[in-house]
């Protein structure tokens, strides 16, 4: 949730809920998975303050772009924004919802920073004075299309830092006709407060750092989405069968098997040994003996005897 002042700002899932929020370095991330529906509910507390004989006008931007419609308030109460208006007039409207959608990459657009209008939803909230009412009301149409394209990362940068969803056309709704009254805005048109909510999937605020797997109140969140969900049950999974595995191979280094111990030796012997006239084993084979390595011996390294070459008959 953003709060500012006497207004907050948060997204409703399908079913009613209010979408799981995460805080990091001043910014609020609601957490999502593509192809969910959603609506934008913009509340403004009762009891915080006394209107003031204006009414509170609140507009709409989707990865920047206008929904089409405004919400004005009479007195502290919420107003839902379920989508894209289509089109409406004084008799009805329709409105395609709003749905989680995954980015496409283009070459059309640049990368100038990291604060991407994409996965960002913001509402300006305005003071507005009631004018009187219209006879006719025009026919309003919505955007043409929504910001469902993002830049692409340069060769280096980090793809998780751009956003993994935007906003998308969901399925059409219909509603009542639009308000017939009229309202100009007060204060010069500037807004009296500004809300931002940025959304992204669990996996990605996972990847940036922003959900943490320590973290009890993460954890519960990322358990609620399948491919964080998932991740975290199959390393507990791995950890628990490994557990074992790893105790059994280093009890197996601490307690070695005769004939590793003599390949080891055999191996130091090699390493060490000096190659020059003197060396042993060239001595042993002149002699036609070979040498054997006495495992059994107090020393710290091997010990080595030339003995006799046994020769078997047939």
């Amino acid at each position: 949730m953003v709060r500012l002042g006497e207004y907050s700002l948060n997204l409703v899932g399908a079913g009613g809920q209010l979408l799981p929020e995460v805080q990091h370095n001043g910014r609020a991330y609601a957490v999502a998975s593509p192809g969910d529906p959603f609506t934008v509910r913009l509340a403004q507390r009762p009891g915080y303050s006394k209107l003031d004989g204006s009414h509170r006008m609140a507009k709409l931007f989707m990865d920047g772009v206008y929904v089409g419609y405004n919400k004005v308030f009479e007195k502290p109460r919420f107003g839902d924004f379920e989508g894209f208006l289509k089109a409406g007039d004084a008799h009805g409207t329709a409105y395609q919802s709003f749905v989680f959608s995954k980015p496409v990459e283009t070459a059309a657009k640049q990368v100038t920073g990291l604060n991407f209008q994409e996965g960002s939803i913001r509402c300006q909230v305005y003071r507005a004075q009631f004018t009187g009412d219209r006879a006719a009301l025009p026919r309003y149409y919505g955007p043409d299309s929504t910001n469902e394209s993002i830049a692409k990362m340069p060769e280096g940068k980090k793809f998780f830092l751009a956003p993994s969803l935007t906003t998308g056309k969901g399925e059409l709704k219909l509603g009542s006709g639009f308000d017939t009254r009229t309202f100009i805005m007060l204060d010069g048109g500037q807004p009296t407060a500004e809300l931002e909510l940025r959304y992204e999937t669990a996996a990605t605020l996972l990847l940036r750092g922003i959900l943490k797997r320590d973290n009890p109140a993460h954890r519960a969140i990322l358990q609620q989405f399948p491919d964080t969900a998932e991740r975290e049950e199959g390393e507990e999974n791995d950890e628990s069968a490994a557990g074992p595995s790893r105790g059994a191979a280093s009890g197996a280094g601490r307690k070695r098997p005769l004939k590793q111990q003599q390949q080891q030796a055999q191996r130091q012997a090699a390493a060490t040994r000096a190659f020059d006239e003197d060396d042993e084993v060239l001595a042993a084979k002149r002699a036609d003996k070979v040498l054997e390595c006495d495992l059994t011996a107090e020393g710290e390294g091997p010990e080595w005897r030339a003995v006799q070459k046994t020769v078997h008959g047939l």
